[in-house]
C-alpha cells in the first residue's frame, strides 16, 4: 500500500512523496487540508472534492496492482498481444517499476494506443540505459515525474516525441553507441544464475523480433513482427559451440568464447532442445529446420569457428544498437 501512495503521489504531484510522514504529505499535498484542521463537518462542496479524491484514489489503486503484477490494465484491451506481454518485460524482466507514475498518468488520461507507444520507448531505453549501462535512476526520475504530471495538467496537449527526446539526450550522453556495446560484451556474458539468463533471453527473442526489419534495411522507428510471442519462462538459451564439449570436439579458441554473447542463440520451447552438447555440424540441420530466424542464419555458416563467430557477434550488436535506442 505505500508503494501504491508513493507512486500515485510521484504522478500526481510530479515529484516524490518525503520519505517520512507519507500520511501528512497526503494531507497537505493530496487533500490540500492545514495542519490541525478538524473534518467533522464541511461544507458540501469541500465533503464532495475529499469523496472524488478518495474515489480516485480506490481506481487508481487498481490500475496500480495490474501494472505492478504485469497485468495489461485495459478491459477491452485493443493492444496485440505482443504489444500486452512487453509490459510484463517492462516491469518484470527489467524491473524497472520507476516508471510507474508515469503510466498510471497515461493510462487515466490517454489513449491506449499512446500508452502502447510510452511502454515501447521505456522498454527499449531501460534494456540500454539501466540494465546493460547502469545508468543512474536519479537522472531520469525527473524526466518521469515531470511528464507524469504534465500528462494530467493537459493530456490533449501532450506530446509523446518530448518524452522520447529528453530520454534520447540522456541516452546519448551517458549510454552511447560504444559504451552500450562494450557493456553489452560484458553483461550478457552467459553465466550459469537465472537473473542473467533471463536477460539474455529477452535480448536473443527482442533481436529476432526485429530481424525481418533489420534485414530491410532498419530505417525508421524499430519495427518488431508482433506474430510470435517467446514465453521466457520456456525459452532455452543455445551455445553455438557447445557450453561442455567432448574431449574429441574441443576447439581451444573457441572454448574462450563460448560464453559470449556471439557463441548464443535459443530454442523456443523447452521440447525444442534436442541439441544439448552435439557438435555444430551435427546440429546444422535442427538450425536449419527451426523456426527461429537467428538459428535458420547459422545454417548459412559452412562451419563454426571464430571468424564465423566474430562475424556474428559483430551483426548482434550492430542489430542492438538500432533496435534498443529511443
Amino acid at each position: 500500500m505505500e508503494q501504491f501512495f508513493r507512486n500515485y503521489y510521484a504522478s500526481h504531484q510530479g515529484k516524490g512523496a518525503a520519505k517520512r510522514n507519507l500520511a501528512d504529505t497526503f494531507r497537505d499535498d493530496i487533500f490540500k487540508f492545514p495542519p490541525g484542521i478538524l473534518l467533522e463537518i464541511a461544507e458540501t462542496e469541500e465533503a464532495k472534492k475529499l469523496s472524488d479524491t478518495i474515489c480516485d484514489i480506490k481506481n487508481e489503486q487498481q490500475v496500480f496492482i495490474e501494472i505492478s503484477e504485469r497485468r495489461w490494465p485495459y478491459r477491452d484491451a485493443t493492444a496485440s498481444d505482443w504489444q500486452q506481454e512487453r509490459l510484463q518485460r517492462l516491469i518484470k524482466v527489467l524491473r524497472h517499476t520507476l516508471c510507474i507514475p508515469l503510466l498510471l498518468s497515461g493510462y487515466h488520461c490517454l489513449s491506449e494506443r499512446e500508452f502502447i507507444e510510452i511502454i515501447d520507448i521505456l522498454e527499449r531505453f531501460a534494456f540500454r540505459y539501466i540494465t546493460i549501462v547502469g545508468g543512474h535512476a536519479e537522472k531520469i526520475s525527473t524526466i518521469y515525474y515531470d511528464h507524469a504530471k504534465l500528462i494530467r495538467q493537459a493530456p490533449q496537449e501532450y506530446k509523446i516525441p518530448t518524452l522520447r527526446n529528453e530520454l534520447k539526450a540522456v541516452q546519448e550522453k551517458y549510454a552511447p553507441d560504444e559504451t552500450f556495446e562494450s557493456l553489452l560484451i560484458q553483461k550478457l556474458s552467459y553465466q550459469d544464475n537465472s537473473s542473467k539468463k533471463i536477460i539474455i533471453r529477452h535480448f536473443l527473442t527482442t533481436l529476432e523480433d526485429h530481424f525481418e526489419w533489420y534485414s530491410n534495411g532498419a530505417n525508421g522507428k524499430a519495427k518488431p513482427n508482433e506474430i510470435s510471442i517467446f514465453d521466457l519462462s520456456k525459452v532455452t538459451i543455445e551455445h553455438i559451440y557447445p557450453h561442455n564439449a567432448s574431449s574429441a570436439s574441443v576447439m581451444e579458441d573457441l572454448e574462450l568464447l563460448k560464453n559470449d554473447i556471439g557463441n548464443l542463440s535459443f530454442w523456443p520451447g523447452r521440447n525444442n532442445n534436442s541439441a544439448g552438447n552435439k557438435s555444430f555440424a551435427e546440429k546444422k540441420s535442427l538450425y536449419e529446420q527451426s523456426n527461429v530466424t537467428l538459428n535458420r542464419e547459422l545454417a548459412k555458416f559452412p562451419d563454426w569457428d571464430e571468424q564465423n563467430f566474430q562475424q556474428r557477434r559483430n551483426k548482434l550488436l550492430k542489430m542492438a544498437k538500432k533496435i534498443f535506442t529511443v
